[in-house]
């Protein structure tokens, strides 16, 4: 459809770039949605005004219930702003693109009003700074309590990344970064003196913010003896007496925060134990996840807590966020095209749904969102298998440097086959993710997800009445991580629980211990440490099993390994 039929539909419409009121929500939804049916399915028509800030009402509204709506319509100090809002078509995609499922859309709403009501001169400038921050804190930020009592203001923290962005002093425009992007900048748990320490005090380019974890002098002796060099725990007395590798992720996360640049704290475990490293935006498109890691260590995962959610999640969800065509044009396109397959398919053209969510991935190839939806409305219009297993594999195409959606795609492939009653192919389906991971975490990558698909296989046979065909998943894949001290262990602990619910544990705990003592320890003495954890994890193992003498030699084995790690100089 050409920029004329598209423009014959918004005037047929009778759309204007306004906004819209409580008292007419009804009527929105059955005039302007009974338009957006007849809206070509197109990049093109969805990226033209005012069909655009049409797709982002409706987008809104189905995220704001009609009642929360309402209520924020009579309150003085919001009516205005919803106002304002529903008449911005920018404003709207960055808040029905940002907001995930669980928060409360009502409270961040009122929280956002705040913030636009208090700065009438940069509402519009800074909105998407506002914005962050309603999201954020939504729930209480708890200050570091190694620092002080209480709870970060909102207004405050605003009013930093404001007057610092009005004075040039950060490190990159806030108009350069997304509301998913200034989360990661505004979450800080520190009061405002500290981030103005770090703006004054660590400079870097930002591509070389990476060196400020070296800043902080690593410290064997709080590492191995639990010293506190501290007095108080600021970012000037962390560089000034040194640390461990937390003291050094929090110094230079923090500091880049500060400084205007997306960053998170993220922990691991690895062939020695824990480590803390951090992540951080290193250029317009480009994001460094691997500052402070050592690659020795085989780090399966980095885990950090999401500022909108308060739930930890993995980094490789950050990766996909930091993909560069999250920063492309064809991405909101994408969006807008999903919020077209909504309207159509709430309306009953399911045909015009799966044509607007197949442009979608079509236009830009690696947004999930569009993939999951269009995969749903295959599966639930009871598409032929074949036309689902397309799908899974032009999935898996887009996506083959993301292991964590490739692990996605075989779940829905898993499920799929268990929907349809066929519990052979389910079994295949796992057994070919789980080839594919064993290639990969021989050294250690990506055993998470290993552990994972090996639980579920390993259930779809216990289900099925196969015990032993599941004894001896878990037994070939205790042998495969025999290099690698985390995903054993990992391995180890699902074994033992599914030996025990099964009363196999006898032979289980002979299998693991066997495993265990060809695993490969140096003399390092963090690997010495990590080792002594996993000894007394063995040996709970063998208490459960009845073996108590067996379990005090092993106990009294790791305090020994434990007591000569930690006078290590």
């Amino acid at each position: 459809m050409n920029i004329r039929a598209s423009v014959v539909w918004m005037v047929a419409a009778g759309l204007t770039a306004t906004g819209f009121a409580a008292t007419d929500w009804t009527a929105w939804r059955d005039v302007r949605e009974t338009e957006l049916l007849k809206l070509p399915v197109t990049p093109v028509a969805v990226n033209a005004e005012p069909a655009a800030l049409t797709l982002a009402q409706s987008a809104f509204v189905r995220r704001v219930a009609p009642s929360v709506f309402s209520a924020l319509e009579q309150e003085p100090a919001t009516a205005a702003f919803l106002q304002w809002l529903t008449a911005r078509r920018a404003p709207l995609e960055d808040f029905c693109a940002t907001i995930q499922p669980g928060e409360e859309a009502g409270t961040v709403l009122r929280l956002w009003a705040q913030l636009w009501n208090a700065d009438p001169t940069g509402r519009d400038k800074y909105y998407r700074l506002a914005l962050a921050c309603a999201l954020v804190f939504d729930r209480p930020v708890p200050i570091n309590p190694q620092l002080a009592t209480g709870t970060v203001d909102m207004a405050e923290r605003y009013a930093y990344y404001r007057r610092c962005a009005e004075t040039g002093g950060l490190r990159v425009p806030l108009e350069e970064l997304a509301p998913f992007e200034l989360v990661w900048v505004v979450d800080a748990p520190v009061p405002t003196r500290e981030l103005d320490w770090a703006r004054h005090s660590v400079s870097y380019p930002r591509s070389k913010w990476g060196q400020a974890y070296a800043d902080v002098a690593y410290r064997l002796d709080k590492a191995l003896r639990e010293a506190n060099p501290y007095k108080e725990y600021t970012l000037a007395e962390i560089k000034r007496k040194g640390g461990i590798c937390t003291d050094q992720a929090y110094y230079a996360a923090i500091s880049a925060k500060a400084n205007g640049i997306p960053a998170m704290i993220l922990v691991g475990q690895g062939q020695r134990g824990g480590h803390a490293w951090f992540g951080f935006k290193a250029a317009r498109e480009k994001w460094d996840m691997n500052a402070g890691r050592y690659s020795g260590d085989h780090f399966a995962t980095g885990y950090t807590t999401d500022p909108q959610t308060g739930q930890r999640v993995k980094e490789q969800a950050l990766l996909l966020m930091a993909d560069y065509q999250r920063r492309q044009p064809e991405y909101l396109l994408a969006t807008r095209l999903v919020w077209l397959a909504d309207v159509c398919a709430a309306g009953g053209q399911r045909d015009r749904a799966l044509a607007a969510l197949e442009t979608a991935t079509q236009l830009c190839p690696r947004h999930l969102p569009a993939w999951t939806a269009l995969f749903a409305q295959y599966r639930d219009g009871g598409a032929p298998a074949a036309k689902l297993a397309a799908q899974l594999e032009a999935v898996r195409s887009a996506f083959r440097e993301y292991p964590d959606v490739l692990d996605l795609v075989a779940e829905w492939e898993v499920a799929m086959h268990r929907r349809a009653g066929n519990d052979t192919a389910a079994a295949e389906s796992l057994r070919d993710q789980q080839r594919r991971l064993s290639s990969r975490s021989k050294t250690g990558e990506r055993t998470d997800l290993l552990v994972e698909t090996v639980l579920e296989r390993a259930q779809l046979l216990a289900d099925s009445g196969d015990l032993a065909a599941a004894d001896n998943l878990y037994r070939e894949a205790l042998r495969q991580q025999n290099r690698n001290l985390p995903g054993f262990c990992a391995l180890a602990d699902r074994y033992f629980q599914f030996a025990e619910k099964h009363n196999r544990r006898a032979d289980a705990v002979r299998v693991i211990l066997d495993n265990f003592s060809r695993l490969p320890v140096t003399g390092d003495p963090f690997s010495q440490l990590a080792y002594a954890r996993a000894e007394r994890q063995m040996a709970g193992y063998l208490e459960r099993d009845g073996q108590a003498g067996r379990a005090r030699d092993l106990l009294a084995r790791a305090d020994r390994r434990e007591r000569q790690a930690r006078a290590a100089r």
